[in-house]
């Protein structure tokens, strides 16, 4: 109880100016009140009067706040905006979990999103995830002369065999490349099974690129092998293997060293058996007559002057080396043809020793017919 306003009766407190409250007052024991509210108003801080709650701090919303009929703020947001998890607060639908996309989102001013993709991936049927890879070899990026490998989410070019580049441009590969390798061929005498003999011939030397084999002719010229000898890349010379060549940047100095071995070795001997024109020493080739001028000469010929030696029948065999460049090493035999070199000499006073070739390999033959053959 309280005193009244006659300061002589004692009442509830709640007779007394409504207890203070703006709405309905309640008596709590003798002396205290507590003020309550209808269901769509909330009290104020003060605990007396009755407020709608968006006059509190516009209800704790961002944006616009509205008075529900439960006493409650429902907080709403403008168009391009959605509400944030908390009820209160406004945000762009891209902050919340990337608005749902896997990769690109991208806010709309109708409070929606618009997901899309790298420019290697394609956007899937639920339009949110990008989970089809763009094949960017469809567009053939790459050089005419390169393969296409595409990758998830991205792609590579890679030139050909015998073509060096970055995929996107690729030069035909030449013998003059520092990536190529040579081999020096030759023809010898047979000594013993030690000792090289005196050289009879200089082969073409062989130029190897990744897929591509030359030869330099004594003009100084670089043909393709093939254009030379269409046959010589057929295996027709025995069992031997033939491995690929290296790819420059993929093998060790090591691995490329025996693999010219392989090469050098069985292409020397198929080079010597067509420069021979299949086991004859009759064929002509062109050499230097010593005034300036070229003529035709048999090989054999050209090999007995080489030799400048007196080789009676039976005679010496003939035996093909290989030089795989100079930082591998010396020159190996590699085979020996089955006929022999016989060569005659000849002293004309005019003239000095002259070595001519005894074609048939007999001693009876006679002046003549060293000259014819």
């Amino acid at each position: 109880m309280v005193l009244g306003a006659d300061t002589v009766t004692c009442v509830l407190p709640c007779s007394i100016n409504h207890g203070g409250c703006s709405h309905s007052c309640q008596n709590v024991g003798d002396a205290s009140t507590i003020c309550t509210c209808p269901r769509d108003l909330i009290l104020s801080p003060g605990k007396k009067r009755c407020v709608t709650p968006c006059s509190l701090g516009n209800g704790g919303c961002s944006n616009t706040c509205q008075n529900s009929n439960v006493g409650t703020a429902i907080c709403k947001c403008p168009a391009e905006l959605v509400l944030a998890s908390d009820n209160k607060n406004c945000v762009p639908p891209c902050s919340i979990n990337n608005g749902g996309c896997s990769y690109i989102c991208t806010d709309l001013m109708n409070g929606t999103v618009r997901c899309s993709c790298p420019t290697t991936f394609l956007l899937g049927a639920d339009k949110m995830t990008c989970d089809t890879d763009v094949n960017e070899c469809l567009e053939n990026p790459c050089a005419a002369n390169a393969t296409c490998t595409n990758s998830p989410g991205s792609f590579s070019c890679v030139c050909h065999c015998g073509f060096h580049g970055n995929g996107f441009t690729c030069i035909a590969e030449e013998p003059t490349d520092e990536t190529s390798m040579s081999c020096g061929c030759r023809l010898r005498l047979e000594v013993d099974g030690l000792t090289p003999g005196p050289v009879l011939f200089d082969l073409p030397t062989l130029y190897y690129g990744a897929a591509n084999t030359w030869i330099k002719e004594s003009d100084g010229k670089f043909y393709n092998i093939l254009d030379k000898h269409p046959t010589f890349q057929q295996n027709s010379f025995g069992n031997r293997s033939s491995p690929n060549l290296w790819s420059a940047h993929i093998y060790k100095r090591t691995e490329k060293c025996l693999i010219l071995y392989q090469k050098c070795s069985r292409d020397c001997e198929k080079l010597a058996r067509l420069t021979l024109r299949e086991q004859t020493l009759s064929t002509n080739v062109t050499s230097s007559s010593g005034f300036g001028k070229t003529i035709q000469k048999s090989m054999g010929q050209i090999m007995c002057e080489r030799s400048n030696d007196f080789l009676p029948p039976p005679g010496k065999r003939i035996v093909v080396y290989y030089h795989p460049g100079h930082q591998y090493g010396n020159e190996i035999s590699t085979f020996v043809f089955h006929f022999r070199l016989c060569c005659s000499t000849l002293s004309l006073s005019d003239i000095g020793h002259v070595s001519l070739w005894n074609k048939k390999c007999d001693e009876r033959i006679n002046f003549p017919e060293l000259i014819v053959g």
